[in-house]
């Protein structure tokens, strides 16, 4: 559901959103879920829905994700196991959301009839021609990306700070590692994040489906300084209050966006947003405005395929 709500934040529920979004059954486990055995009927379909709509699908969703006891179905017709929605016809947006990545054959189908649908590609799933941009702000406020002493931080199929080829910001973050904050317990977001470069078949990865080229990025990386970053976890951590988050969000929105990150999202094709916190997620979309607006133009012409998972 992260990727959604980052999405969202992009799109503002104003435009067509083609998406696929796995959902669980009730009879199938956790586990089956995070392998994205869930996942039905390929390719994307469109139904007319406004933001009403949007809003109860996504808290379904959640409801679902949560109790894995119900099968969703959108309000505008029944789509069980997936969702699949459009805003509105005219529209060339093209979304995928996935909990599991392009893991399965459905999964893939649906992505082979966005990629279709690209100029660059000739009206065919030929990822040979397409350049693929992953996007790894989401993970940024984890322990795992930055703390080489955590015990993910090499995980063999996840991402962290060196495989992310983070060059400008190296903010010292160890006093941070074990914050425990009033509540006694570490603040810093656990867990681990996806290497979207690593095959479908192991973590729905995208590594195996061909693309000419790929490059990973940081929005953060290219926007802010070192800094400015730990600036950012204090807030998160609630180290520093409300009034320091504005003045931060205030310089952030500024800002410029430099030639080495517009020349990476002027020439992908395929962005694939990680998994991660949504709320950074979303933060990254608010505090760079420039950098949507390069987004959300390409989007809206057809130009792109915006992608991630949960």
């Amino acid at each position: 559901m992260s990727f959604l709500i980052v999405a969202l934040a992009l799109v503002a529920a104003q435009h067509s959103v083609m998406a696929t979004c796995p959902l669980p059954e009730a009879d199938q486990s956790q586990d089956a879920f995070e392998r994205g055995e869930t996942c039905a009927s390929p390719g994307p379909h469109r139904l007319e829905t406004g933001e009403d709509d949007m809003t109860a699908m996504l808290q379904d969703s959640r409801r679902a994700v949560r109790s894995h006891s119900q099968t969703p179905t959108a309000r505008n017709g029944g789509l069980p196991k997936q969702y699949t929605c459009g805003l509105k016809e005219k529209s060339k947006l093209l979304l995928m959301v996935s909990s599991s990545g392009v893991r399965g054959p459905d999964i893939k189908a649906s992505l082979d009839e966005l990629v279709s649908a690209l100029p660059a590609a000739d009206g065919t799933a030929n990822y040979a021609k397409l350049k693929l941009l992953e996007i790894y702000d989401p993970c940024m406020l984890k322990s795992s990306f930055w703390n080489e002493a955590d015990k993910n931080f090499n995980q063999t199929t996840g991402m962290n700070y060196e495989k992310a080829d983070i060059s400008n910001l190296n903010p010292d973050l160890d006093e941070y590692f074990n914050y425990t904050g009033i509540y006694g317990k570490e603040m810093m977001d656990g867990s681990w994040c996806y290497n979207e470069w690593t095959n479908s078949s192991i973590t729905g990865g995208l590594k195996d489906l061909g693309f000419a080229s790929h490059a990973q990025v940081s929005i953060m990386d290219h926007m802010m300084q070192p800094g400015e970053f730990e600036e950012l976890v204090r807030a998160d951590l609630g180290i520093t209050g409300s009034a320091s988050a504005e003045a931060l969000m205030g310089k952030l929105q500024k800002r410029p966006v430099p030639s080495t990150l517009k020349r990476l999202i002027e020439e992908a094709d395929v962005f694939a947003v990680c998994g991660g916190n949504p709320d950074l997620g979303a933060f990254v979309m608010r505090a760079f405005p420039a950098v949507a607006k390069l987004l959300k133009k390409k989007l809206e012409k057809g130009r792109a395929v915006y992608m991630g998972r949960s």
